[in-house]
This record gives structure tokens, C-alpha cells and sequence, in this order.
């Protein structure tokens, strides 16, 4: 079984030392592994070269904050290489095992194929009991970029948005969704989104049957057939027209949330009954229907019509 050494290092400022996983050395075994052992030292102790040539080593490891989580960042060392990886640690204390081991599942196992792409390279989950029966369990993934300087999505630049769809819709192609897209939960590594924080993602058959195209009018939800590729549309605000209201030419303004899949004579009746006593021609039903069906093509996203998915 593999083991991850993890020397004690001073309290992060405004943490109290008793209350801090690394307080005190603790070994942790790796779980389900067959990679090499990892030896970590934190920044103000060992000093000199580390004289495990079995082990992996992390040095000059940072604590970044605390939430859930203690979060570090460090430098992966390993031996035979000059090669270095900049990595995080995530550091649970026992109150959300079950989820740490479940994002490491969806990593190693459920998305191993979208590592150093759209998620993380992960190197492994190690965990393990101190001598005051505190469970301690460790996630070691890849550094992959900076948090966002945004507070919501629809504050990302819309390039960065456009990568982040191509990024969740190769997970749902892969079987998975996140399920908790949040400016938290993305990173951008020189302009590439990456997803962490899997703790919630699970199995999912993408059934999405409309294309996505900047500009085009904004489809029902049942129509699009995916609900989180859908609110992350939404939320990122400036691909899809939001209008819920199209000028009839007579003044006449309706609800048109539905048009792009509302057939000439039923917009008449629409208006009908939306408006008692006014009423619109056939020929003018149909050149709405064309004129906000008829969209103009998108070299990013494709067309917005059902169809092959494209992203």
C-alpha cells in the first residue's frame, strides 16, 4: 500500500493549532494504489533533499484556505526526472469522507479519460486515523490554473464562456454531468477552462437535441432536453437572445418564449387570444416564423435548430 508522509507545519494565520489537520506528522496509505509512495513536506520543515528514492515528494507547499476543505498547493517531485507538477492538496478531516472519496472515484475511474483536458490530472486519495481519532483523508490533484476573477458566470468573457460549453459538453458526452457549475467550481488556465470539485458529479446521458448558436432566440427547456448544459447557457447570458417578446409591426407585443417551435397558425391563434378583437394574417404569421427561425450561422456553436449535436 502506498503512503503519503505529511510532516506538521505552523498554523495558517487566524487558525487555531490544535484545530489543524497537520499539527502533527500523520502517514497516510494510499487508497486502492498501485503508483509509487508520495512523501510530503510542508514549507518549514525538512529543509534538505528528501532521501526516500522509493517515494514521490511534495515540497514547498503553500495553505491556500479553509472551508470545507484545507486547501495547499506544493511541487511534485519524482525520482529518475527533473520533471516537476505543481499540485493541490484538498485535506478533509472526517465530516465529508464520503464526497472527498466519491470525487476521487469520479477521477480515477468515471472521467480518467478527461484528466489534463477537462479536469484535473489526479494522483491519488490517501487517508488515514491519528492517534487522537481524527480521520484525515487527502486528495492530490494537478494545479490547473486560477480561480475567476468573476462573481457569476454571466461576468466571464464570452470567448471563456464559449470554451467552458465545449468543456461541460465533453463531460455529458463522457457519461457525466457536474452538477454544481459555479464560478467556484471553474478554473482558466492561460484561457482554458478546467472543472474541479466533483464531489456531486454522476452519471448522465445527454439528450440534448438543439444546437446552440450565439444570438438565437432562447429555446423552452423541455425543448433543449438538457437541463445543466441549459442554465449554463442562461447563466452565462449573452449566447441566447432572452427577448420573450417580438413586435407584431402593429404595435402589438406577446409573450413568444415558444416561437421557435410554434407553427404559423398557431401564432394567429396566439394573437387571437391574446389580444381579443385584433388579429394578423397567415402571410404575416409566417415571415415571423421564418424571420426568427432563420438564423444566421455560428462558426463557434452551430445552429441552433434540432439536430446532431455539434459542440
Amino acid at each position: 500500500m502506498s503512503q503519503l508522509l505529511i510532516s506538521h507545519c505552523s498554523a495558517p494565520e487566524n487558525e487555531g493549532r490544535q484545530d489543524h489537520p497537520l499539527f502533527q506528522d500523520v502517514v497516510l496509505s494510499r487508497v486502492d494504489s498501485h503508483r509509487p509512495s508520495l512523501v510530503v513536506h510542508l514549507e518549514s520543515q525538512c529543509p534538505l533533499e528528501c532521501d526516500h528514492t522509493e517515494h514521490w515528494s511534495i515540497r514547498s507547499t503553500k495553505f491556500l484556505y479553509h472551508w470545507r476543505y484545507w486547501i495547499y498547493t506544493g511541487t511534485l517531485v519524482r525520482p529518475g526526472t527533473a520533471e516537476t507538477r505543481n499540485i493541490v492538496l484538498k485535506i478533509n478531516t472526517g465530516e465529508h469522507v464520503k464526497a472527498l472519496t466519491h470525487e476521487a472515484d469520479v477521477y480515477e475511474n468515471c472521467a480518467k479519460d478527461l484528466q489534463g483536458t477537462v479536469i484535473p490530472v489526479c494522483f491519488g486519495l490517501f487517508h488515514t486515523v491519528t492517534l487522537e481519532n481524527c480521520v484525515i483523508t487527502c486528495l492530490v490533484t494537478e494545479y490547473c490554473g486560477e480561480n475567476l476573477d468573476a462573481n457569476e458566470l454571466s461576468d466571464l468573457e464570452i470567448d471563456f464562456g464559449w470554451n467552458l460549453l465545449r468543456q461541460v459538453d465533453l463531460l455529458h458526452r463522457h457519461g457525466l454531468r457536474h452538477k454544481d457549475l459555479s464560478v467556484s467550481n471553474i478554473l482558466s488556465n492561460n484561457g482554458t477552462p478546467f472543472l474541479i470539485d466533483l464531489e456531486k458529479a454522476e452519471e448522465h446521458t445527454c439528450e440534448r437535441a438543439l444546437r446552440i448558436k450565439e444570438g438565437c432566440v432562447r429555446p423552452m427547456s423541455e425543448d433543449f432536453d438538457c437541463r445543466e448544459m441549459y442554465m449554463l447557457v442562461v447563466e452565462l447570458c449573452r449566447i441566447w437572445d432572452n427577448e420573450t417578446v417580438v413586435d407584431l409591426k402593429n404595435g402589438l407585443l406577446i409573450d413568444m418564449d415558444r416561437l421557435m417551435v410554434t407553427p404559423p397558425e398557431e401564432i394567429v391563434k396566439m394573437v387571437e387570444r391574446a389580444f381579443p378583437g385584433q388579429t394578423i394574417s397567415i402571410e404575416r404569421a409566417r415571415e415571423i416564423y421564418s424571420t426568427r427561425r432563420k438564423l444566421q450561422w455560428s462558426p463557434k456553436m452551430g445552429d441552433c435548430q434540432p439536430g446532431p449535436r455539434i459542440v
